[in-house]
């Protein structure tokens, strides 16, 4: 389900964009424009809102780590942002009458830009209601049911005393992140010899 809330939120994000070029190129559905500004600032805000209360430690249940593909996504924001400003830019000076749209334009990319440079990594690891989840993984672990956690470079694993197995891949772990994640694991399941920490 989480797989396919992320495609569905590319497929949005996308049809946002196309919706956006073509309201603030032809001028005929200003309400369009003015909606789809709107839900986009608003986005953008809770997106960079979220990572600041991260980044200040606020979310203490959940952990952050590198994988594979934090690039593709920091520089897919940095694209749309400038392609965003080349084009409201465009529109301001060749067609006067899109000014405040192309204002508005020029500060979501603007925004989408920010927020490429605030990007979190897009592992998590996330405890809440005693429940173990991971990024890209429906199931859930009950935290008192773990029974061994392996952290490698690539990947983590959990298992639980069912043998249950839980693993995430794609990562790309320093030493530092997962002594990160050895001691969020430590701390929120308060055990000393459930976590194997192979990244040295």
């Amino acid at each position: 389900m989480k797989k396919y809330r992320n495609k569905l939120s590319s497929f949005l994000e996308t049809a946002l964009i196309i919706a956006f070029v073509f309201s603030i190129g032809t001028d005929r559905f200003p309400f369009v424009t003015n909606a789809i500004i709107i839900l986009w600032l608003s986005s953008i805000l809770v997106r960079v809102a979220d990572n600041i209360l991260y980044r200040a430690g606020y979310k203490k249940s959940e952990i952050r780590y590198a994988t594979l593909n934090d690039g593709i996504g920091r520089y897919t924001q940095f694209g749309i942002g400038a392609f965003i400003i080349l084009l409201s830019v465009g529109c301001y000076i060749w067609i006067p009458s899109t000014g405040l749209y192309s204002l508005g334009g020029i500060g979501i990319g603007i925004l989408l830009i920010i927020m490429g440079l605030l990007e979190l990594p897009h592992g998590v690891m996330k405890l809440k209601a005693n429940k173990l989840s991971l990024s890209g993984i429906e199931e859930k672990v009950e935290s008192s049911a773990l029974q061994f956690v392996e952290i490698e470079n690539d990947k983590i694993i959990l298992i639980d005393f069912e043998d249950k197995v839980l693993q995430q891949e794609s990562l790309n772990l320093s030493p530092s992140a997962a002594n990160l994640i050895e001691q969020f694991l430590r701390t929120h399941i308060n055990s000393e010899s459930l976590v194997k920490n192979k990244v040295r």
